[in-house]
């Protein structure tokens, strides 16, 4: 006997407490490894709910033990199809952003800013622009006969050469070279009639020409080829032109055709053409 408690009865009881312990140790295994698995499946479902395309299969052999490392990583690795999947998307996505950057051909769209056509019609108009300034400097360049009158009462017929671009001053320069009484004169106190017009000294040919403009019977200037007889003037011709001293239109303004003459005015002929086009329409 030990004590009160006899050495049989004293293993027996501590047998009995040992096993006591491994039950209870055993049961708290079982608690933790069920925990543990109820963590892993609501993680498992978590992942699931985050990425429904997905087709890794992660986790699916947490639960066995003794599962080879070379599985674990293969399982970890997106499936060929998943990849494939991942592709269409990528492609997908890439031609609906060039859908939206693109423009459908079949609407409308000259009423838009496109800068690359507005270059271009920028570059067309300057062509064009130069095209035309070329074309009225080689008008401007043509020597064209202007046959005239030296009116002091009576008609003295004469011709001259001038350019189309140079002023109505050179061309009466030109013309009292030919006649003696008016060579000493001033070419300033000479002037320069057509029709019912007096054309002003600094005004040029080609300005006529080019705005059409029109006296009492028709265009002021035609310019025909001096070469055809059938297109030559007569000092009977009313339009012919007539070049007279400032002193003499003075002195016989209440008297034809000096009573019929005006100085011409661009800005009145431009509001006589107005008024035209205004009472036609």
């Amino acid at each position: 006997m030990l004590g009160l408690v006899q050495y049989d009865d004293f293993k027996r009881l501590k047998k009995e407490i040992e096993n006591n312990n491994k039950e209870r140790q055993v049961s708290h295994a079982g608690d933790s490894s069920d925990s543990e698995a109820r963590r892993k499946k609501l993680a498992k479902l978590e992942k699931k709910r985050k990425s429904k395309l997905s087709f890794a299969f992660d986790g699916d052999d947490e639960d066995t033990e003794g599962v080879d490392t070379s599985a674990n990583e293969s399982s970890t690795k997106p499936s060929r199809s998943a990849s494939v999947l991942d592709g269409d998307e990528e492609n997908s996505t890439t031609n609906r952003k060039r859908l939206k950057l693109g423009k459908d051909p079949t609407v409308n769209t000259s009423f838009l800013p496109d800068r690359d056509r507005e270059e271009q019609e920028r570059i067309e108009n300057e062509r064009k622009h130069k095209e035309w300034s070329t074309k009225q400097e080689e008008i401007k360049a043509e020597t064209v006969e202007i046959q005239f009158a030296y009116f002091d009462g009576l008609s003295h017929l004469g011709s001259v050469k001038v350019k189309k671009g140079e002023p109505v001053f050179n061309l009466i320069d030109k013309a009292k070279q030919q006649f003696q009484a008016i060579r000493d004169i001033a070419t300033e106190k000479l002037l320069f009639a057509k029709d019912d017009v007096i054309i002003p000294h600094e005004m040029s040919l080609y300005y006529f020409q080019a705005h059409e403009v029109k006296g009492k019977f028709g265009l002021l200037f035609e310019f025909y080829d001096p070469e055809n007889q059938n297109q030559k003037r007569n000092k009977n011709d009313v339009r012919l032109g007539r070049i007279v001293t400032r002193k003499y239109a003075e002195h016989n303004k209440h008297i034809y055709p000096c009573s019929k003459w005006e100085l011409y005015d661009p800005e009145k002929d431009v509001l006589s053409r107005l008024e035209s086009l205004a009472n036609a329409v």
